[in-house]
């Protein structure tokens, strides 16, 4: 059973690791690849922009990310191939993700959904 619940627009909650997840990505909305400064810069206008009318968005964990990917899920990204995410999320995004640097080190955790 899937433990992914669309709520409202613009949000997908996480029922099992009690996380709340943006439905897009910055594939979905700015149309690039991006790289993890602009991750962050993606976030904070997430934040400015009250999205589901929160403003503490920001990267997830590295192990807050793992949660996300489920090899029996399938949902297409932006090249029309299977990423593993829940139908949820909204089709047509990026097949990565990457969480926050680990304080003190210069270390980038990047996740392929395919």
């Amino acid at each position: 059973m899937d433990h992914f619940v669309l709520v409202g627009e613009h949000t997908v909650v996480d029922k099992q690791n009690k996380l709340m997840w943006a439905r897009t990505d910055s594939m979905n909305d700015m149309e690039k690849w991006v790289n993890y400064q602009d991750s962050v810069d993606y976030v904070r206008t997430l934040c400015d922009k009250k999205i589901a009318g929160f403003d503490d968005w920001r990267l997830p964990t590295r192990d807050e990310m793992d949660t996300i990917y489920n090899e029996s899920y399938a949902l297409k990204d932006k090249f029309e191939k299977d990423i593993h995410i829940s139908g949820c999320f909204s089709p047509g995004g990026g097949f990565s993700m990457i969480a926050q640097q680990v304080s003190g080190r210069m270390r980038t955790f990047v996740l392929n959904l395919r």
